[in-house]
């Protein structure tokens, strides 16, 4: 998984922002936010059709994935401002490692399109 860097920035009139400019959204349908608390996780969620994009907005969080076929998870810490991109075809699942974290999710697909494309496995098959 490639991790796609934000950071902060103060302009010129002292405003301070932050940002993830290379997160490409021109695909994104819908998105939520989730705010956990550490240890708290999800998934496996897979998704045939839908591609989403993972946000972690504060904290830290682990984001895994893996091939809907069975193949090993691949896993990431993301901090503040950082995200991944979790293609079509995959599961995907995630635990927050601080406190006060919040996941922005943004999904390709509508809810309605996506509820005949919601496959679900038990987190401790394939533990994070």
């Amino acid at each position: 998984m490639e991790v796609i860097q934000g950071g902060f920035a103060t302009g010129d009139d002292g405003v301070h922002l932050a940002y993830c400019n290379g997160l490409d959204l021109r695909d994104s349908r819908r998105m939520y936010i989730i705010r956990a608390t550490e240890g708290m996780s999800r998934g496996w969620h897979g998704h045939e059709h839908e591609a989403k994009w993972v946000f972690v907005l504060y904290g830290r969080a682990k984001i895994a994935t893996r091939k809907l076929d069975g193949s090993d998870p691949q896993s990431v810490t993301l901090e503040g401002l950082q995200a991944v991109y979790i293609p079509a075809g995959h599961f995907n699942a995630w635990k927050a490692l601080d406190k006060n974290t919040a996941i922005a999710f943004f999904s390709d697909k509508t809810l309605e399109e996506s509820k005949d494309d919601d496959i679900r496995e038990d987190l401790e098959k394939w533990p994070l």
